[in-house]
């Protein structure tokens, strides 16, 4: 899309999939596992 308006994407930063958002203390590098209210939301989106 960016491409043919002549722009490029030089980083991309995903802080949601579906309804599972990424805690904002989570810092870059840093996991944490996902608990059973969060693997609702990714199954309910």
């Amino acid at each position: 899309m960016l491409a043919a308006v002549s722009n490029r994407v030089e980083g991309l930063h995903r802080s949601q999939i579906g309804g599972l958002a990424l805690p904002d203390e989570l810092l870059p590098g840093q996991w944490r596992w996902l608990t059973e209210e969060d693997l609702a939301r990714i199954q309910a989106s």
